[in-house]
Order: C-alpha cells, then structure tokens, then sequence
C-alpha cells in the first residue's frame, strides 16, 4: 500500500474502509490527544469537536476512539455525512436493539427518540455518538441533533457526542449558538498537520510495520 506525501505535510491515507487501526500514529501529540478525549468521554462531557485539515488524522482518532471506548459506552460511529436526522434516530435506535412493532413502524421520529430514553434509562454505560466529516451536516440536522441530545440529558440518559470535520465546522457551529439550548459543557479539540520531520517519522514507523507484516 502506498503513501504519497503532500506538499502541506498532510498525507493521502487509505480511504475510510481500509484504514487500519495498527498504523495509529502516537506521535506529534496524538497519543496524547487521545488519551484526553478518553478522559473526557470518561468524565461525561456531553459535547467534543474534533477539528483539522484534510489528511490529519481525523478519521483514525474517531476509529481509535470508537474501539477504545466500546467497552465503557454503546457506541454508534457514522463514518460519512450523515443524510437527515431521521437517520441519525433510525440508526442509533438499530444500534441499541431496538426493532419497533409492525404497528409503531410508521410513528414519528419522537416515538422513537422516547424508545431510546426508556432503553438508556434502564442500562448501566451511555451512549457515544461519533459524527465523522460533520462540516456537511446540514445546520438543520445539527440543531435537531442538538435537541435531542438536551431531551435524553433531560430524561436522565446518558448521550454524549463527539463532531469530527475541518473547521469550517467550527463556523457552523457559532450558527447556532442563538438557538435556544440546554448549557452545556463543550471541548474542542485540534489536529495539527505533521511537521516534515513526523511526517518522515510517520512514514518510517508505517513502512517497518509493513516490512514485518511480509516477513
């Protein structure tokens, strides 16, 4: 598998389906960066944003952090933009084992929201929701998610979120700031291009991984 760097130091990685959890780069405060996005899942921030450019890093921390934290969390990662809210309930309701009777198939997505309170309310760990290339979402969706994200801390369940995406993000998210939510806590957190330096380091650690996987 070949790895061409860019002229920004941010590198062409594999695409989302062949990313392996392996090549993980722990260096230029990414192990670090980790470890502190654990602790905060782990101290119950309800809301984290993973900000950077293209090509740093972004997609792995969210893998790392979805394997890392299954065992504390049900976790429910949506790697790409997600289409509609619509689907951000359908999915989260799947994930938790939730299947609606014939009869309730057709009820709104405020019946199914009220599914996934009565479930966490009745379960030991919470819920992590991972939003990978969150820039694309549209507002509307962000602010639903929002919302819903107020009704569960509301009810007593337990629903955290992390947004990863460039930072144009950022800018979405000062959108909705005049709407009217819950105060909460938020944690922002950045991934910085690689120096030439850890980009050769990078390079090096990924090619000894890939010469001993051969031998």
């Amino acid at each position: 598998m070949e790895i061409q760097q860019n002229i920004d130091n941010s590198l062409n990685v594999p695409s989302q389906d062949e990313i392996a959890l392996e090549d993980f780069y722990p260096g230029a405060g990414r192990g670090e960066l980790l470890a502190r996005m654990k602790g905060a899942i782990g101290t119950g921030v309800p809301f984290m944003v993973l900000s950077g450019g293209d090509g740093s890093g972004k997609t792995m921390m969210c893998r790392m952090l979805e394997r890392e934290c299954s065992s504390a969390a049900t976790v429910v990662h949506f790697p790409r933009t997600v289409e509609s809210f619509e689907d951000v309930v359908r999915i989260v309701a799947r994930t938790l084992g939730i299947n609606p009777s014939g009869e309730e198939e057709g009820k709104t997505v405020d019946a199914a929201i009220t599914h996934i309170i009565s479930h966490l309310a009745h379960q030991p760990t919470g819920l992590l929701v991972i939003f990978d290339e969150a820039e694309d979402i549209y507002l509307a969706t962000l602010e639903r998610i929002r919302k819903m994200s107020d009704r569960l801390t509301t009810a007593g369940a337990k629903m955290q979120i992390i947004f990863s995406g460039r930072k144009t993000f950022l800018e979405n998210c000062e959108q909705l700031s005049i709407c009217d939510f819950r105060h909460t806590e938020d944690l922002n957190f950045e991934l910085l291009q690689l120096t030439e330096q850890e980009t050769a380091d990078y390079l090096r650690r990924f090619s000894e991984r890939m010469v001993n996987q051969e031998k």
